[in-house]
């Protein structure tokens, strides 16, 4: 059966969505997969993912929706890309149980048929995530015309306008946008223009 785990107060008590969440993921034997936008305005939620939380073994991977949040503190041993497109939160436990809603109210799920929806939306999403660098360098290797091309056509102007004013012509404009976009794994101009700002490019 699914429950609703409301937020505690602010006590200075560890909340039950917290604690649940925790204990959860120190139950953990073969993985744990997780959603976690807006990873620094949630510092006690990524306490969870503390080395000494997970069992030994136990693969704990994380996307993210921007790379330079507070995820640079988590153990070496969990791995972490990048997809700014990520909107909700969940995690899932070795494909058996998950918790998915905000922080205030989040739902213990464990009827097999969605937490198997959840873990496959979350394999499908990180295929195709950014690694995110530890370091803080920028997840994306572009050259500084490729750089260039992606901010003016974030600023509305066309591949003609934007030759015009790199002195290229418009084929070669739309090669760097094409090599640009392949790079930073966006489907059109409008997902690449998401990327690049999340990626504070823009």
């Amino acid at each position: 059966m699914n429950h609703f785990l409301p937020a505690s107060p602010s006590t200075g008590e560890r909340s039950p969505v917290r604690y649940d969440a925790g204990t959860l993921c120190s139950s953990a034997r073969r993985t744990i997969a997780v959603f976690l936008p807006a990873p620094g305005r949630n510092p006690g939620f990524l306490q969870i993912f503390d080395s000494a939380a997970i069992p030994p073994g136990v693969r704990t991977r994380i996307v993210v929706d921007s790379p330079y949040e507070a995820a640079a503190d988590l153990p070496e041993s969990v791995e972490l890309r990048v997809d700014p497109l990520i909107s909700e939160r969940f995690l899932v436990i070795d494909d058996r149980v998950a918790m998915t809603g905000h922080a205030s109210r989040m739902t213990v799920v464990r009827a097999p048929a969605l937490v198997s929806l959840l873990g496959d939306l979350f394999e499908r999403v990180w295929s195709r995530a950014e690694p995110r660098p530890r370091e803080g360098k920028a997840p994306f290797s572009l050259t500084e015309q490729e750089k260039t091309v992606l901010r003016m056509a974030a600023e509305g102007m066309t591949d003609e306008m934007i030759g015009r004013q790199l002195g290229l012509t418009s084929r070669t404009v739309r090669r760097h946008m094409a090599n640009a976009m392949k790079r930073i794994g966006a489907q059109s101009r409008l997902q690449a223009g998401v990327r690049i700002a999340k990626a504070g490019i823009v």
